[in-house]
């Protein structure tokens, strides 16, 4: 918070002692816009209070093909250089440069959305991150090249060094992936930390729920139920799968309860074989009064 304070108050020095430069600087600094470094802004036109105005664009090229685009913040080399629209904030060196219509972007970081055209609503935070994003939009990247296999893609969260999705589809969406090289690969799925071997990752990540040093992929500590499963039908609480190193069923165990009334039910345990849906077959049950039976037995 400290760190972020800091740079807050920099980036605001930097921004004032700009506009304090004006014209005398080789800038332009007015009422309407304000303008630094070689053609920064040089073809913006200004229509007060509508169009062309409160931009402020401070780097050579930063801003340099927005005419009418308005409320605009470009800081860096080459910055939203290509930029005709509204809203957007960029800093970095060539952050957002390839950027021509995409609207109400936030591009923080040394290349962060260079490629980004037309994408929109997007906040990207790191160097690099979101680097080759093109027409993606309202996707969440935060750290150094994250999201950088990102292009068409949208409603994407994504925040550790090099977090990424599967670049090779343009279809996940709704994924969330979070920790150094997290890889999310499918759409409304959410990846916790790196798995070894994926996205160059060297070591899978343990999750601890109330335990600072997990020694389980999920370890959970506490002093009530670790688990509570509510089911609305008849339907398993958990699926046990035994697969082979390509990842395919070999065998399948579903845990659950059954109820036809209050406190009038049964605990089962169904054999799927080697399925991972459907009914299977059952293996034991625990009745309401206690009694255990194993079908085939």
């Amino acid at each position: 918070m400290e760190v972020m304070r800091k740079t807050v108050i920099i980036l605001s020095l930097v921004l004032m002692l700009s506009s304090f430069a004006g014209s005398a600087s080789g800038g332009t600094e007015n009422y309407c816009n304000t303008f630094y470094g070689q053609d920064a802004g040089i073809s913006t036109v200004c229509n007060w209070p509508g169009s062309g105005a409160v931009n402020t664009f401070i780097g050579r090229d930063a801003g340099k093909a927005n005419i009418t685009g308005s409320a605009n913040t470009f800081l860096g080399f080459s910055a939203g250089s290509n930029t005709t629209v509204d809203a957007n904030t960029f800093m970095g060196y060539y952050s957002g440069t390839s950027n021509t219509t995409g609207e109400r972007n936030t591009l923080i970081g040394v290349f962060s959305g260079f490629d980004n055209t037309t994408g929109s609503y997007n906040t990207f935070l790191g160097n690099y991150a979101g680097s080759n994003n093109t027409t993606g939009s309202y996707n969440i990247f935060i750290g150094p090249s994250a999201g950088s296999t990102n292009t068409v893609e949208n409603y994407n969260t994504l925040i550790g060094f090099n977090a990424d999705i599967d670049g090779l589809s343009d279809s996940v969406t709704n994924a969330t992936a979070i920790g150094n090289k997290a890889y999310v690969s499918q759409s409304n799925s959410l990846v916790l930390g790196s798995i070894k071997y994926v996205n160059s990752a060297a070591a899978s990540v343990n999750v601890g729920i109330g335990t600072s040093a997990p020694v389980r992929q999920l370890h959970v500590a506490g002093e009530n139920a670790v688990f509570r499963m509510d089911r609305t039908a008849n339907t398993a609480a958990f699926m046990l799968v035994r697969t082979d190193v390509s990842g395919n069923p070999m065998k399948t165990f579903v845990v659950g309860t059954n109820a036809s009334a209050s406190n009038t039910g049964e605990f089962v345990i169904n054999d799927l074989a080697t399925a991972v849906s459907g009914p299977g077959s059952r293996r034991m049950t625990i009745a309401n009064d206690g009694s255990v039976n194993f079908p085939g037995a």
